[in-house]
């Protein structure tokens, strides 16, 4: 249950609020910076509202910030909110509201009988930032964060701050996929870890901040009545995308996008033990950006899951590669490993042991690996098809949570421009070119490939 505040009259329930599942996720989650929703009618004003007055409560004479773009919004969504959550214990005098700004109150502003406040801010353009120059802002409430440009909340965060050794510093936000902002949001929030667990941020000076999302969408909702009559809007969307994206909180959609079918809902699922007698095998993209990832089949349902994943981003020797995965798949099965073919071809230029392919440095460090089908055309293909569901209705691939590099990297690839056939190189495929190799040897194909000779470049 969402914690409860009795301060003044113990038969008033302030916040009058009971939180869902995921809204008492989202309050009892320990971060500097909080995100909650993803999908349309999850409860996100309600949640900021809710956590926004316990806060007051709990911290006297802390002043809150509550953000949307425009006034009209905040009269139409956080006002009513804190009007509702609040009405009795307003009514009996424990809160006064002050509409005009003053010498001693900020217009728009909630003040508690603890000397706590909330106030209702706008942020429509880049000069109402400087409105706000000066402030420190303990606790900070965005509401719809993909509404807003990435510099107006980078700038509103230097805000968020206080002397006060007795108060925490807060910035929290709900908002749905889509909107001006939905780049630097899933940057930021989506892309950084394991949903619902709460990530360590390094700074450049060393130090960490700590982010979480906390995904909700229409299911979460408490309200029976309010599902059913909001889905039915969500479901006149024409756009399928935008539909997608409202209802599900689908924050992989976008255009030029080679992987639509691609979603978190369906596609991911959370680790469990993976049966001894699956089959079991790994896949590499080579280059210093090195992308392994471990694969396992159930031989009963023919889905492949993808288990684990092993992913560099700078030059690291294969000797130190080498033992990463045998120290990852000690104990296991590993039926064999499937690796761009250009590993076998020439030396490897760039190691200190010449003379040598890559895949032989590997082998040579107790990791062996067969030479993949690299028909870009045709691993396109495969992937595409695993993408799709079987006759059970669940797609073939499933990809654990834990890997959330495959997860990050692989909805956001785009069409290569001139070859509208394939994959634009050049964004981040490493992880895809992993994914084809594996699923190329798996029983969709069996075409054996051709190894060309040639002097071996190590990629980007």
């Amino acid at each position: 249950m969402f914690r409860v505040q009795r301060r003044a009259m113990p038969s008033l329930k302030v916040p009058d609020y009971t939180a869902s599942d995921r809204q008492t996720a989202f309050h009892t989650a320990v971060a500097d910076e909080k995100l909650y929703g993803g999908a349309a009618g999850g409860g996100k004003t309600a949640a900021i509202v809710a956590e926004s007055i316990t806060l007051a409560l709990e911290y006297p004479g802390i002043p809150i910030n509550l953000f949307r773009r425009t006034i009209p919004e905040l009269n139409k969504t956080i006002r009513p909110e804190l009007m509702k959550q609040t009405r009795d214990y307003m009514k009996a005098g424990h809160i006064v509201y002050h509409g005009q700004a003053s010498a001693e109150y900020e217009g728009r502003s909630y003040v508690f009988e603890n000397g706590s406040s909330i106030t209702l801010n706008y942020l429509d353009n880049a000069s109402d930032m400087f409105r706000y120059q000066g402030s420190e802002m303990p606790v900070i409430g965005v509401d719809e964060l993909t509404q807003f440009p990435f510099d107006w909340i980078e700038y509103l965060q230097t805000r968020n701050r206080t002397s006060n050794a007795a108060w925490p510093v807060i910035f929290m936000a709900g908002t749905n996929p889509g909107g001006i902002g939905h780049g630097w949001v899933k940057k930021h929030y989506i892309d950084i870890g394991e949903w619902g667990k709460v990530q360590e941020i390094r700074l450049p000076d060393g130090s960490f901040t700590t982010r979480v999302f906390i995904p909700a969408s229409l299911d979460d909702h408490p309200d029976e009545r309010f599902r059913t009559d909001y889905n039915k809007q969500l479901q006149k969307i024409s756009d399928p995308q935008l539909r997608k994206a409202l209802r599900y909180g689908d924050w992989d959609m976008f255009a030029g996008q080679v992987f639509t079918e691609w979603s978190r809902r369906t596609h991911v699922v959370d680790p469990f033990a993976i049966p001894d007698h699956w089959k079991r095998w790994r896949s590499t993209d080579y280059g210093n950006h090195n992308s392994v990832g471990w694969f396992a089949e159930d031989p009963a349902s023919e889905h492949v899951f993808m288990y684990r994943e092993f992913r560099l981003d700078e030059y690291k020797t294969i000797d130190y590669k080498a033992s990463v995965i045998k120290d990852l798949e000690a104990g296991e099965d590993i039926r064999y490993g499937m690796a761009d073919p250009a590993i076998w071809n020439g030396s490897a230029d760039h190691n200190d042991q010449q003379g040598k392919s890559i895949a032989e440095l590997y082998e040579a460090a107790g990791v062996k690996w067969q030479p993949a089908v690299n028909d870009r055309k045709a691993g396109l293909e495969v992937v595409h098809k695993a993408l799709q569901p079987m006759a059970d209705g669940i797609p073939m691939l499933q990809v654990f949570s834990t890997c959330t590099s495959m997860i990050t990297t692989l909805p956001d690839l785009p069409y290569d421009r001139h070859k509208v056939d394939d994959v634009d190189t050049g964004a981040d495929d490493h992880d895809y070119d992993m994914l084809r190799y594996a699923l190329m040897k798996s029983r969709i194909s069996r075409k054996k490939p051709e190894i060309k000779r040639g002097a071996y470049r190590s990629r980007r």
